[in-house]
């Protein structure tokens, strides 16, 4: 069985979780998917910089490499 614990949920997300007349807390899965689709694509654009930075890195590298091979070699 898979599921959430409200009073976990709450602390980030209070705004998915209605607590009844007798304390017992729910939860609101059908605005999961919104807060889900949204850390996707946040997560996704972290992956993008991050890919970008590497390969600006590993254009540096082989900058590096060459001129280390260039002073070796005098």
């Amino acid at each position: 069985m898979l599921g959430f614990v409200a009073q976990e949920v709450e602390s980030l997300f209070p705004e998915l979780v209605t607590t009844g007349e007798t304390g017992l807390k729910g939860l609101s899965y059908s605005h999961m998917g919104t807060i889900a689709v949204r850390a996707i694509q946040e997560q996704q654009a972290l992956i993008d910089d991050q890919q970008t930075e590497i390969e600006a890195l590993k254009s540096r590298n082989a900058e590096l490499e060459k001129y280390v091979e260039e002073l070796v070699s005098q």
